[in-house]
């Protein structure tokens, strides 16, 4: 994604697991951080391979489950751009911002109507 470890953006997709107790945290990151970035990245491709087909795409549930968390990361990554940390700052940002953000979320939201109706 191109983010350095001292970035805001990247420090909010890497959330601390253990709040209380660093040490167990920096472990948990030590031993599944390389799985978890693996994952992320499996998940970006899949994405990038949607967006690159040329008639749309018909996409399998893991790869559809991809494409949303890579969604769900671009708007926490956009979020943190924008200056929202708490919901309420939601409110006092630009309608060109927030249409920003709601766009993500009405991607999320149609891809997961479809899904239900796989069910």
């Amino acid at each position: 994604v191109g983010l350095t470890p001292d970035d805001p953006a990247a420090q909010r997709l890497r959330p601390p697991v253990y709040l209380a107790d660093p040490e167990s945290d920096a472990e948990w990151w030590r031993l599944m951080g390389p799985e978890l970035a693996e994952a992320k990245s499996a998940d970006r491709s899949a994405f990038q391979r949607m967006v690159g087909a040329p008639h749309g795409a018909i996409l399998k549930d893991a790869e559809a489950d991809a494409v949303l968390r890579v969604l769900n990361e671009a708007r926490l990554v956009l979020g943190v751009r924008l200056g929202v940390e708490v919901e309420a700052d939601y409110e006092h940002l630009t309608p060109e911002r927030a249409w920003m953000l709601d766009f993500f979320a009405v991607l999320q939201e149609d891809l997961m109507d479809e899904l239900s109706q796989r069910l």
